[in-house]
């Protein structure tokens, strides 16, 4: 089977019932199993215990705009409210919740400000396959 180039992709995060798309620059999507290895006279086991991972998101910072994603994830971040999220990454789409985290503030004086924010994923995520 050919390998196929992937070019299309977004992300949409959901924050206090309000949706943000289109405003990442990048974004990662790391979700593993975690292996245990048992072993027992008989030789090594593994099996799967558990699931973990991280949904890494670059943005713009946006402090000027009343409502924007920054302000929205540090609000988030102050009451605990959850934060759903939908990965497209070429037609399939990843979808889970994550724990919310305030974003980085400034930068240098002569960069566009940028924030860097790794999310940690609470609970699965579901693939739908692009069709």
């Amino acid at each position: 089977m050919a390998t196929t180039i992937i070019t299309g992709r977004s992300l949409s995060l959901e924050i206090n019932g309000d949706t943000f798309d289109d405003m990442a620059q990048s974004c990662t999507l790391t979700y593993q199993n975690i292996v245990e290895t048992v072993s027992t006279f008989s030789g090594n086991t593994s099996f799967v215990t558990n699931t973990e991972g991280t949904l890494e998101v670059q943005f713009l910072q946006d402090w000027d705009v009343i409502g924007g994603p920054a302000a929205a994830l540090w609000t988030a971040a102050e009451t605990g409210t959850a934060i759903a999220f939908e990965l497209d990454a070429g037609g399939s789409l990843f979808t889970g919740n994550v724990v919310p985290q305030m974003p980085n503030v400034g930068g240098d004086a002569t960069a566009i400000l940028s924030s860097t924010v790794s999310f940690v994923v609470s609970g699965s995520v579901t693939m739908n396959p692009a069709s």
